[in-house]
């Protein structure tokens, strides 16, 4: 059996991915290609900054060339190779890699990356207005919010601050339980680092009681009388949302 081994003669494959824009603060972005060859040898990532604004924001890093000196594969049929744009500057580039196999055949493509300016307010996702009967419990309010580049956050409650500080991005969840009877307004106030505000008001209202005590179970466990007096023990289980402030016993 004779067998022939023949030359390598085919460039790397690269996949070709969509350029990508996004807006500053956002994560999760990347550059992936997917790629192969049969005999790899290196690689080099060289970034070309169009333009670029150092000063933007709270916080960026630049960004900066990769080289792979030794390009290998875990798995036969090739692999990702990727680059994260998480925290970069601000600004335009353009990503350009170049895959060698060890014949020296190369293959090269490009992938321009956009990050624009954050020109939106923080996004707020609140509950409804809520209502609730005096004395009952299990209620909250919640905050839901959108932002890239959160920097702080402010609640009131009927205008005084219940709440305030720095703010990283989180939602937050607020107990309305314990209110006196009336119509409250909760106000969160957010504001990003670009100096744009949002701010929503949730209203509580918390109404009367208008459910009697309860009471049952009654019984007289003993009863002295006399024609002047009359003694005896009650027992009985008596309950309400808003405690038992005064108990009156009558008989005859």
């Amino acid at each position: 059996v004779n067998v022939t081994v023949l030359i390598d003669g085919t460039n790397p494959a690269i996949s070709s991915p969509d350029d990508i824009a996004f807006e500053f603060g956002d994560t999760g972005f990347e550059v992936l290609w997917e790629a192969y060859d049969s005999n790899p040898k290196n690689y080099s990532i060289d970034v070309i900054i169009h333009f670029n604004d150092t000063l933007y924001g709270n916080y960026s890093i630049p960004i900066s060339n990769v080289s792979q000196p030794v390009w290998t594969f875990v798995d036969p049929d090739g692999g990702d190779i990727s680059i994260s744009l998480n925290d970069i500057h601000l600004g335009n580039y353009t990503f350009n890699i170049t895959a060698y196999d060890t014949f020296n055949q190369s293959t090269s493509d490009s992938v321009y990356v956009r990050i624009y300016p954050d020109i939106r307010a923080p996004i707020i996702d609140a509950a409804e207005d809520l209502e609730y009967e005096e004395g009952y419990t299990g209620y909250n309010i919640t905050f839901n919010f959108e932002e890239n580049n959160p920097l702080f956050y402010n609640l009131t409650l009927d205008g005084t601050v219940m709440m305030n500080g720095t703010w990283r991005g989180e939602n937050f969840t607020i107990d309305v339980d314990g209110l006196d009877v009336g119509i409250h307004d909760y106000n969160m106030t957010l504001g990003d680092f670009f100096g744009f505000n949002s701010s929503v008001i949730i209203h509580v209202e918390v109404t009367i009681d208008i459910h009697f005590p309860i009471i049952k179970e009654v019984n007289v466990l003993q009863s002295l009388s006399s024609q002047t007096t009359n003694n005896l023990t009650v027992q009985a289980y008596v309950w309400d949302l808003n405690n038992i402030t005064d108990i009156t016993i009558e008989w005859g």
